[in-house]
């Protein structure tokens, strides 16, 4: 019997464990896997999540064999605005020397290959985090229970989730609610945004005394709510791979989408609108709001969408790893 390659997940020592993307039932069969928060022992292949904490990128410095990277989001922007930049050269150094770095989206491999100096080891996940359904932090269909009467009883409930923590996240909020406002207030509907507000309470009030916008904080009845809502709307201007989108997609909430960042990778289903098109953001969400037809027929092929994709790309992660030891 021919042994299995053995794999080693790096995880960091800092702060709560991180659940690892790849750490599903196909990398199982095809590793034999360990975790530890060190280099030990002689593994063929290690996988690192948390290659931003010292502990790793410091070890990862030092190993000579071959590692990949999981990238899900910007370090160069977080860094800098946490003024945290200080260890940005040796995480950069640990990225040039990985066999793949391995991101969440096309877009986030643009960006990573971009600040890399035009790497070649830089890659993307060719469905996201689509397949990760294995994990506790993946996305998993399973958890969500499925609309099946898409009609609205009552005003309307529209619901968006983005954090207040991060400007060119929450910038394309304004943008939306200026063009949507008057659309809202037709339909008298009931708009909700889950997400943390930290600094910028003063700002969220004057939204909600200006649009009615409400900021709620995040919580466990998360998947509730999106199945007592009536409409989903993704007003983001930065996402690697915008998990709320995908989420939505396993219950079949229909979608209104700004076409930016990697937001469009995650859904074909999902109605994208540009940012700057206001006229067609306000016609795209009234046609959505009086129609149930259109709210079926978007939120049902969301939700196929997601089953088609959670077993599509379960392997995917696998194959991404042999790959590196095949070369």
């Amino acid at each position: 019997m021919v042994s299995k390659p053995k794999l080693l997940i790096l995880e960091g020592k800092n702060g709560p464990r991180v659940t690892a993307y790849c750490d599903g039932p196909a990398v199982n069969d095809a590793f034999k896997v360990t975790r530890c928060g060190n280099i030990v022992g002689k593994p063929d292949l290690i996988y690192c999540q948390t290659y931003g904490q010292r502990n790793s990128f410091e070890q990862l410095g030092r190993w000579r064999g071959p590692y990949v990277l999981h990238v899900g989001g910007d370090i160069w922007n977080e860094r800098q605005e946490r003024k945290a930049g200080d260890t940005l050269p040796e995480i950069m150094r640990v990225m040039w020397r990985a066999q793949k770095v391995i991101c969440v989206s096309k877009f986030l491999a643009g960006i990573i290959k971009d600040n890399l100096g035009g790497h070649d080891n830089v890659v993307s996940l060719p469905g996201g985090l689509w397949g990760t359904d294995h994990t506790s932090k993946g996305i998993d269909p399973s958890k969500f229970n499925p609309k099946t009467n898409w009609a609205i009883k009552g005003r309307p409930v529209v619901v968006m989730n983005i954090n207040l923590t991060v400007l060119r996240k929450w910038k394309g909020i304004p943008l939306f609610m200026t063009a949507a406002y008057e659309v809202f207030k037709k339909h008298n509907a009931i708009v909700v945004c889950v997400g943390k507000v930290k600094g910028n309470r003063a700002m969220s009030d004057r939204w909600n005394a200006v649009w009615g916008l409400q900021m709620v904080p995040p919580s466990a009845r998360w998947p509730e709510l999106l199945r007592q809502a009536d409409l989903y709307v993704h007003p983001s201007m930065f996402d690697g791979f915008p998990r709320s989108v995908a989420e939505v997609c396993c219950v079949g909430l229909p979608a209104l989408l700004f076409n930016t960042a990697g937001t469009p990778e995650v859904s074909e289903s999902a109605l994208l609108v540009k940012p700057d098109h206001t006229k067609k953001i306000a016609s795209r969400l009234n046609n959505l709001l009086r129609s149930e037809t259109v709210r079926a027929k978007v939120g049902g092929s969301m939700r196929r969408e997601a089953l088609d994709k959670t077993i599509k790309h379960r392997g995917d992660y696998a194959k991404m790893l042999l790959d590196v030891l095949e070369v």
